[in-house]
């Protein structure tokens, strides 16, 4: 194994372990978020694709199994990134045609003054996402000796990333074509802005009710 390799193994270890503490945090802020929401009784634009949406994972857990058993006599290494490499791609890519669209959305709603909030809720899911491909291409000349029945691991690993990263773009852009819902609509930093739009509308109409009443 040489060193760039041992890098990448290095970063998958990191990877699995980021995503081991993150994921509980993520899942703690969707609750809170849930539960917010309904307290303060604040309406978020559901996404209108919730169906369709649900069959990501299905997809991106059988492609990445069977390129997981594709290369596991060949490579563990090649089987581990082959596991992840088609879910890596598609969810970067599927992610800014999220991050996009509910950008639009927001920036009608607030007439131009939010971009900024869906940056926070985005970064570190996709610093994460980008390790990944970086971790893949560390490891790529290692990986592109070992040969399975049509060609390199290596080649065999790019070629699955980049299948995702367009399978993630198509999907992400039927999602939110004529979607008038938020797509990352769980996230905290969201319903955050929710609810600061809600209490600058009940500013706007007192405001306008102290106006009326005025002499």
């Amino acid at each position: 194994m040489d060193i760039w390799t041992l890098v990448a193994v290095y970063i998958l270890i990191f990877l699995s372990l980021a995503n081991l503490f993150i994921k509980p945090i993520l899942f703690a802020k969707r609750m809170a978020g849930k539960v917010l929401k309904k307290l303060l009784r604040v309406r978020v634009p559901e996404n209108q694709k919730k169906g369709v949406e649900r069959l990501y994972t299905p997809i991106w857990v059988i492609i990445g199994l069977w390129a997981f058993f594709k290369l596991k006599d060949a490579s563990l290494l090649g089987a581990v990134f082959g596991l992840l490499a088609f879910r890596s791609g598609a969810n970067i890519t599927r992610l800014l045609v999220y991050s996009s669209h509910d950008g639009k959305i927001l920036k009608e709603m607030a007439e131009g003054r939010v971009l900024g909030i869906l940056e926070k809720a985005v970064r570190i899911s996709l610093i994460l996402e980008a390790a990944f491909p970086f971790a893949m291409l560390l490891a790529y000349k290692t990986l592109s000796a070992v040969t399975i029945s049509h060609g390199s691991v290596g080649k065999f690993l790019l070629e699955l990333w980049v299948a995702g990263a367009i399978f993630g773009l198509v999907f992400g852009y039927l999602i939110a074509k004529d979607n008038r819902g938020l797509l990352l609509e769980d996230s905290v930093e969201a319903l955050t802005f929710m609810i600061a739009l809600k209490g600058k509308q009940k500013a706007e109409k007192a405001k306008e009710r102290i106006k009326f009443r005025a002499p």
